[in-house]
């Protein structure tokens, strides 16, 4: 039996992976659900809808559904801190909780804006330079340091995590490319990972120290290193380079932050609004339910669109495709970071290093300009930009 309402648009092509936006228009002017017949999902596109499935755990399921092929979910992801739900994931999500919460990051937060000081003046004194290039640098650097990996693992944060997401997609050249460089991660991170190797009192010695207490068993740690340096590096590093090009599309958001009238933690909310690094992920139907008038069965299974939420004109009114970093008044905030039992445990992180970097660079720079065309990742799961040409006037 056909369900509806249902469409064939392919949100994994070329050209929808450049600009997606005019398809989640689509498919939230066409329904809260609306079936995709090329992955056999239900696509979730309204801001309020996706909320809800994220917030409603006794309806929705995480587990064997986050990506949208069977042998990702069983391969890849089955017993990780994405793949699971309850009280395992509670378990292993504990050591990203104790290491990631904003009390426990007031520590390393003068060494981090530290770094960001020292490396904005090096970029700002070229004139021009590549966003993406100090993004990259600055961010690369504060997770070696906190997950303490040794010097010689930075390839791993850089090269492969952003190919590895394009195994939650469909099956296709990006799927298969995304599986290989997921595998080899692991097996060097097997090597890696030792309590000989890792800096005492990081997160990775934090975690052989909760396998000896036995609070994690030790066939976790390599999966929870691997989720920290996937999952937890390139989505911020991708989020604040789309934030330093929407800031330079726009200088009088620019100038917001120079005159004080708006904070560097605005200026990366909207940016995660208007872009989610993650554009999606997916959710398994536990029980019969209905979103609006469509009805949904225990055992489907939903494509979340976090980058649409971000877009809905429901929620954030007319202006909801428009970079205002001062947006007030549409009660709740974006879901770029996920809500519920899966909210990402890195965002206090993530707020840091965009706080860090970007006052950083107001205090060095009267204007923030495009230099060029920035080059954009095409990625089945990941949105943002792996070159970013800019031109600065300092202050």
């Amino acid at each position: 039996m056909r369900k509806t309402p249902a469409t064939t648009i392919d949100l994994f092509s070329d050209d929808a992976l450049a600009d997606p936006y005019p398809l989640y228009q689509q498919l939230r002017d066409t329904g809260p659900a609306v079936h995709l017949e090329r992955e056999e999902r239900w696509a979730i596109s309204r801001h309020a809808d996706v909320r809800t499935v994220l917030t409603t755990p006794k309806l929705f399921a995480s587990g064997d559904a986050v990506a949208l092929t069977d042998h990702a979910n069983e391969h890849m992801l089955s017993g990780t801190v994405l793949g699971t739900d309850g009280a395992e994931h509670r378990r292993l999500r504990a050591p990203f909780t104790a290491q990631l919460s904003h009390r426990a990051l007031a520590a390393a937060a003068p060494r981090i804006e530290s770094r960001a000081a020292q490396l904005t003046d090096s970029y700002v004194a070229r004139g021009s330079f590549d966003g993406a290039e100090l993004v990259t640098a600055f961010g690369t650097e504060v997770v070696l340091d906190l997950m303490g990996l040794p010097d010689g693992a930075r390839r791993l944060l850089t090269e492969d995590p952003p190919a590895i997401f394009n195994a939650f997609g469909p099956s296709g050249p990006r799927h298969a490319d995304g599986l290989s460089r997921n595998a080899a991660m692991y097996a060097e991170l097997a090597e890696i990972v030792r309590p000989g190797t890792v800096r005492p009192g990081s997160f990775l010695s934090g975690l052989f120290a909760n396998a000896d207490s036995g609070r994690i068993s030790p066939g976790d740690i390599v999966p929870l290193a691997h989720g920290y340096a996937t999952a937890g590096v390139h989505t911020t590093l991708l989020a604040l380079t789309t934030t330093l090009h929407l800031l330079s599309e726009h200088p009088d958001q620019w100038e917001h932050l120079r005159a004080e009238r708006a904070t560097a933690d605005q200026a990366f909310a909207e940016a995660l609004r208007l872009e989610a690094p993650v554009q999606a992920f997916g959710r398994r139907v536990i029980a019969d339910t209905a979103l609006g008038a469509t009805q949904l069965r225990a055992g489907d299974k939903l494509w979340v669109l976090y980058g649409s939420a971000g877009r809905d004109r429901r929620h954030w009114g007319p202006s909801g495709d428009e970079f205002r970093i001062r947006r007030t008044g549409h009660g709740g905030s974006h879901l770029a970071f996920g809500a519920g039992a899966h909210t990402c445990a890195g965002l206090h992180l993530a707020h840091l290093q965009a706080r860090a970097l970007i006052n950083a660079l107001v205090a060095r720079c009267r204007l923030i300009r495009p230099h060029g065309t920035p080059v954009r990742m095409l990625n089945n799961l990941l949105r943002g930009f792996s070159h970013l040409p800019l031109t600065v006037e300092p202050a």
